[in-house]
């Protein structure tokens, strides 16, 4: 039993925020229920993006749940991937899209992107630049919140002893601000999958994440991703776009043909979507497994009405470069002695991921069936 620090200033649903002196601390709730009703959405990609994501957008209600009065952040994924190899990202294009539907509700002022460091990237606006992000951001007039900077909370998720630092921007006067998660779905070598759930893993503002893969308590990393995920719960999840980051992701893929988005409201449904597209067994997502048991959020949301159906052909092309259960098993084990070096030393290799996407290509990514380019994508 966590004892809790300070006096209560904020509460909502499923957690409450206490200050004392200028810390802040969050709690998790235990709750029987969320809010909404639970909804899911596949849309297919054709034509010009603008022009699909508008479509999207509008078949899932973009007007109803956001409002002229609303801030909206939306937490991309940049860190978990490296410039120049395909659906290694957030794909530009698709964030561009969605920002400027967005433009038809709200004003540009109240429009975020979002990202945290990890070990192996640090938010500034030289990564900026480089993913094309910093434009984004000047020509719309959208600021972008590099959350490892940002004011903090320190979190506890339920059942976990160990404080998380979460961004106060995304916690704080919630039912003002509407968080949508954008990211592609990859495979994962310690997870199996990185898809909603895991994205939001990303938005946790201490760079040092290793030490949840190092195991600081049992299942550490398990449940830091499911907690995070339940904390955050954003209104709309969006994975997909034109290609998928297939093989020994999140870094290193063969780019495979998709051209769908997975649009919904409740994170576990889009993550078992993902998971069926990405062929890794749902029931084996460790986090995921943790919030299915807590009955709260509907993994079987119904599909709205005119959803598409994505082929059988564009999913076992995908399922085939999928990581074994058993190898994912293998290498939380094996990648430990990653974790355990030297923080500094970790730091100090980001001077040398420059060499990451020519061996992408060398041995990965030329294999790909996706033809579209880093900056079409």
């Amino acid at each position: 039993m966590v004892e809790k620090i300070g006096e209560i200033i904020y509460k909502t649903w499923n957690y409450e925020i206490r200050k004392e002196g200028h810390e802040y601390y969050g709690y998790e709730y235990k709750v029987k229920e969320k809010p909404t009703k639970s909804f899911a959405y596949i849309h297919k990609i054709e034509g010009e993006m603008h022009e699909t994501m508008a479509e999207a957008m509008d078949k899932v209600g973009l007007s109803k749940i956001v409002n002229p009065s609303n801030n909206v952040i939306i937490k991309v994924n940049l860190c978990g991937g490296f410039k120049k190899i395909v659906a290694s990202q957030t794909p530009l294009k698709v964030t561009e899209a969605l920002v400027d539907k967005l433009l038809d509700i709200v004003d540009n002022r109240r429009i975020f992107l979002a990202e945290a460091n990890n070990w192996g990237h640090v938010v500034d606006d030289r990564l900026l630049k480089r993913r094309g992000y910093l434009q984004l951001c000047e020509s719309r007039g959208i600021q972008f919140l590099k959350l490892s900077y940002r004011p903090t909370v320190h979190f506890y998720f339920r059942g976990f002893k160990f404080p998380i630092l979460l961004s106060r921007e995304l916690l704080l006067y919630r039912e003002k601000t509407k968080l949508i998660n954008a990211t592609v779905p990859k495979h994962h070598w310690e997870c199996g999958v990185t898809l909603a759930a895991k994205n939001l893993y990303g938005a946790i503002a201490d760079e040092s994440k290793t030490k949840f893969h190092d195991y600081v308590s049992p299942m550490a990393l398990d449940m830091v991703i499911a907690g995070s995920a339940r904390v955050h719960n954003p209104d709309l999840n969006i994975l997909g776009g034109k290609c998928i980051c297939a093989g020994l992701g999140p870094h290193f893929c063969r780019p495979r043909k998709f051209g769908y988005f997975i649009i919904s409201n409740d994170f576990l449904a889009a993550d078992k979507l993902g998971a069926d597209v990405l062929g890794f067994p749902y029931e084996l997502v460790v986090h995921a497994q943790i919030n299915e048991k807590l009955g709260i959020w509907n993994s079987d949301a119904p599909l709205l009405p005119g959803s598409a159906t994505i082929p059988e052909s564009i999913k076992r092309n995908i399922r085939k470069h999928a990581i074994p259960p058993k190898v994912v098993e293998r290498n939380r084990t094996g990648l430990k002695f990653i974790y355990k070096t030297n923080p500094k030393l970790l730091r100090a290799l980001r001077h040398f991921w420059f060499l990451i996407p020519p061996i992408n290509w060398i041995f990965y990514g030329r294999r790909g069936d996706c033809e579209t380019s880093w900056e079409e994508e």
